[in-house]
């Protein structure tokens, strides 16, 4: 079920995400898994969340099970008329056809949830930012991060953009701890599958559902008891 909340009601939280920075890949997979029902469920009602980022959800109980809450549903809206609502462009969130004022659908809200998803293992935007409100490219702070200067802005190419993979493990080892390498590695192909830059290339929500890192249980115990 998706729970919308507003300023009138007073809930028993933690905090949100913003401030839960985690490389413990159990409880990002059940922050996911929250996250990706949700948007089927908003799906199915055909309602797409467009301002999903750190902020927006809400950790309800950081013990098992672990617990959130998406919020910020002021700024959902109808696929069908996406078009003629005000879209809030999130640095660090927005999906690239949001700036290039491009045709909107249901595929902006799991590049958010992807932002979000590696917001909270990095501990900072996958993609650095300073500012909502740097909308213009010639302007944005941000702009280089996703565009080449030429005569105009043009979007930056796959060879122009660091590996995925290669800034994730960045994350200073000391600080941070692996659950296990090979689940670390099944999270940074559903994160790329999510935040391709083709709207058509990305993963449904219900896709995301059954990916491996979601669907399988990489614990020790479970390999000994399943070696093949």
């Amino acid at each position: 079920t998706v729970v919308v909340t507003s300023s009138r009601v007073t809930w028993d939280i933690k905090g949100t995400v913003m401030f839960f920075v985690t490389s413990y890949t159990k409880e990002i997979k059940a922050i996911a898994r929250q996250m990706f029902t949700a948007l089927t469920d908003l799906e199915n009602v055909g309602i797409v969340h467009m301002n999903i980022k750190a902020e927006n959800i809400i950790i309800q109980d950081e013990f098992e099970p672990f617990k959130v809450k998406l919020t910020g549903f002021g700024e959902a809206g109808k696929t069908s008329k996406l078009s003629q609502m005000a879209i809030p462009k999130n640095c660090g969130y927005g999906a690239p056809e949001i700036f290039l004022q491009c045709q909107l659908d249901e595929k902006v809200a799991i590049w958010s949830v992807g932002m979000t998803l590696a917001f909270i293992f990095l501990g900072h935007p996958l993609y650095p930012t300073c500012c909502d409100y740097e909308k213009y490219l010639d302007q944005g702070q941000c702009t280089d991060h996703f565009f080449t200067p030429d005569s105009d802005w043009s979007l930056q190419t796959p060879e122009d953009l660091n590996s995925l993979r290669c800034l994730l493990f960045e994350v200073d080892a000391e600080e941070n701890y692996y659950d296990d390498f090979e689940e670390v590695i099944a999270f940074i192909d559903l994160l790329e599958k999510m935040i391709a830059l083709n709207p058509e290339d990305r993963l449904s929500p219900a896709e995301a559902l059954n990916h491996r890192f979601v669907r399988e249980d990489f614990s020790p115990t479970t390999k000994e008891e399943n070696p093949t």
